[in-house]
């Protein structure tokens, strides 16, 4: 944790109700920062370290972490490697209504002495996923707006849906 000793800077961050973003570049988030709401992070190629203060997870090609973003994170990458991944955030507010899948989604986590879960998908897992985050992406880059936030929703909940069911089977 020598790493994280001369790592001083926290920041928090304002994060809309929903977010969604492909990367590949090389650039990682060298300092501590929080906000509202849950991110999922679906790496697709490369490695990354995820950096919580009290844990630190080695994403490789098809993790897939998810996590309460109010916690304190960082991303630390090896030699600034570029890195291929999928980002969702949202908050709960951005569902507007309860829904048994959303609710097992946020207990989940709630449960768990820390507030991170990693998944690793085996290929025929993400051929799923990847159907899902191709239409939260397609979505939200919309010219055609009408009902894009119900669709959106829909979406969303098809993620968590996905991931509560690999959860099920990880338990």
């Amino acid at each position: 944790m020598k790493e994280m000793n001369h790592q001083v800077a926290f920041q928090d961050e304002h994060v809309p109700g929903f977010l969604i973003h492909y990367k590949k570049d090389h650039s990682p988030m060298p300092i501590f920062h929080r906000h509202l709401g849950y991110e999922i992070v679906w790496l697709k190629e490369g490695e990354a370290l995820y950096v919580f203060e009290e844990k630190v997870y080695r994403l490789r090609k098809n993790s897939l972490l998810l996590f309460k973003s109010s916690e304190f994170h960082r991303v630390s990458l090896r030699e600034e490697a570029a890195y291929e991944r999928i980002v969702v955030m949202f908050t709960e507010d951005f569902l507007p209504f309860d829904h048994p899948i959303s609710k097992t989604f946020y207990d989940f986590l709630d449960q768990l002495l820390f507030p991170h879960f990693m998944l690793d998908l085996f290929v025929w897992q993400t051929d799923k996923l990847q159907t899902i985050m191709d239409h939260l992406l397609l979505e939200d880059q919309s010219e055609d707006n009408w009902q894009q936030k119900g669709a959106l929703e829909i979406y969303l909940l098809e993620l968590l849906l996905f991931i509560c069911r690999e959860m099920k089977d990880e338990n």
